[in-house]
């Protein structure tokens, strides 16, 4: 069976969930194409603004993205208002949108899809 999905002009090309069950990032590395994405996810609790903001950058080898969530810790489950863009394979845009439950302070249910951006972009 071969699936394809669009939705906003952006293709899915994986998706799908995992359990945290510690403190330590969780890596995903995503192959698409021949090219390897790399993440690095940090959920932060910080207590000063309770504030939901994802902050993210490549590490210092320039071989992953660093994506630090803070306060997703809702048992209802937060998102990102609109997937990110996180990279670029064969020079099309690629982003990302997680959905985090929290069941505990260290286990999180994250679901996540990659999508390939633009109009065409299969």
């Amino acid at each position: 069976m071969d699936v394809k999905i669009t939705t906003s002009e952006k293709v899915v090309i994986a998706s799908g969930a995992f359990i945290t069950f510690n403190e330590k990032p969780s890596v995903v590395s995503m192959t698409h194409e021949g090219e390897t994405l790399n993440l690095e996810l940090y959920f932060i609790h910080d207590d000063d603004t309770k504030e939901r903001r994802v902050e993210y950058k490549p590490n210092e080898q320039k071989t992953a993205l660093i994506v630090k969530l803070f306060n997703f810790s809702s048992g209802l489950g937060t998102s990102f208002g609109k997937p990110i863009e996180i990279g670029t394979i064969n020079e099309k845009p690629i982003y990302l949108q997680l959905h985090v439950k929290s069941l505990s302070k260290a286990t999180k249910e994250v679901t996540y899809t990659f999508y390939k951006g633009g109009a065409n972009a299969s």
